[in-house]
């Protein structure tokens, strides 16, 4: 085949592929159940942006005043307890 290398798959390595094929499935059918596959994307961008929160803050937030810094605690921990009242199913009260 054109000098390439062909491989191929035993007996008893097709054996071994059914025989996990119910384990595999079985894994697969937990994992969606506990993971929203639509939301992964979305999930992977937010962490991003929870490191990139965490690294601004390490770099100038040394260098905050203190008003400055209090009224970005007040941002960050509303945050929290709006996105735990999303997940949650609560109401969610906007301030502004």
């Amino acid at each position: 085949m054109n000098g390439n290398k062909v491989y191929s798959i035993t007996q008893k390595g097709r054996q071994f592929l059914s025989e996990g094929k119910d384990l595999a499935n079985e894994v697969e059918s937990q994992m969606r159940c506990h993971w929203n596959a639509e939301n992964i994307g979305k999930l992977v961008q937010m962490m991003g942006e929870f490191g990139e929160l965490r690294r601004l803050m390490g770099h100038r937030g040394r260098y905050t005043d203190p008003d400055k810094m209090q009224r970005i605690h007040e941002v960050v921990s509303r945050t929290y307890w709006e996105i735990e009242a999303i997940l949650e199913g609560k109401a969610v009260e906007r301030m502004g």
